[in-house]
C-alpha cells in the first residue's frame, strides 16, 4: 500500500476525475474503495465514526513523480469545514470545492491530473486553548477567532502547516492573523483578544500515479 494512503484519498480522486469528465456522480462510492483497500492491502483504520469535520487539500508535485519528497509540492487548493459531515457526502462536496472553488487559485484542469497529490485530513479531539500558545507544534491544528475594528475574524491552519513552513508558534499565529484578513503591515497576534481552539487530524495522502496503480 502506498505510504499513508487511504480509501478516503482514493475516493477524492474518483470525485475529481468524474467531475472533470462531466459525470454527475463518482464512478465508485466510498464503500468500493474501502473494500478495495481491504482486498489489496488488508487495510484497517481507527476511523470509528460516520461523520467528521474534514479538509481536502490538492497539491501539485514539483519533484520526481516516482520519488517525490513531502516538501516537493505546491498548494493547488485547500478547503474544508468544522461541521460534522457524513464522510462520503463531505468528501464529495469538499473534494470539488477545494479543486474548483478555492478563491486563491484557478480551477484544477484535467491536464494537471498527472502531477496531483491529494490529502484528506479528518479533524478530531477539539479543545479550547487556555491562551494563544496552548497547543503543540506538529500535533495540533489551530483555529483562532478575534475581533478587528468591529469585524469578526477567524482562520485555521491544519497540524502540518507550521511544520512544513518551519514556523514557531508565534510566527504561526502572526501568519494566521494575516490569513484571517488583517493587513500584513499590522500583524501582531498579541494586539488581539484571540480565542483559540486546538484539534488533531488524521491525515492521509495519495498521488494520481498511486491512484491509477490501485487498478493494476
Amino acid at each position: 500500500m502506498p505510504a499513508n494512503s487511504s480509501p478516503y484519498a482514493a475516493f477524492a480522486f474518483d470525485v475529481l476525475i468524474s467531475s472533470l469528465n462531466k459525470q454527475k456522480t463518482p464512478t465508485h462510492n466510498l464503500r468500493f474503495y474501502k473494500d478495495l483497500f481491504i482486498r489489496k492491502f488488508s487495510y484497517s483504520d481507527d476511523i470509528n465514526h460516520d461523520s467528521y469535520p474534514l479538509f481536502v487539500t490538492w497539491n501539485i508535485i514539483e519533484g520526481n513523480l516516482s520519488n517525490y519528497q513531502d516538501d516537493e509540492h505546491e498548494l493547488r487548493g485547500c478547503i474544508g469545514c468544522f461541521s460534522n459531515l457524513p464522510l462520503e457526502k463531505g468528501l464529495i462536496e469538499y473534494s470539488k470545492i477545494s479543486a474548483f472553488e478555492d478563491p486563491r487559485f484557478e480551477p484544477i484542469e484535467k491536464r494537471e491530473l498527472n502531477r496531483l497529490l491529494v490529502s484528506i485530513t479528518l479533524l478530531k479531539d477539539f479543545e479550547v486553548g487556555l491562551n494563544p500558545l496552548d497547543w503543540k507544534l506538529g500535533e495540533n491544528g489551530i483555529k483562532i477567532s478575534f475581533v478587528d475594528r468591529g469585524s469578526k475574524k477567524s482562520a485555521t491552519f491544519l497540524p502540518d502547516v507550521p511544520v512544513e513552513q518551519d514556523w514557531d508558534k508565534e510566527t504561526t499565529l502572526n501568519y494566521l492573523v494575516q490569513k484571517a484578513g488583517v493587513s500584513k503591515y499590522k500583524v501582531n497576534y498579541k494586539k488581539f483578544d484571540i480565542k483559540l481552539t486546538k484539534y488533531k487530524g488524521d491525515k492521509s495522502s495519495m498521488s494520481y500515479k498511486d491512484y491509477l496503480n490501485l487498478f493494476v
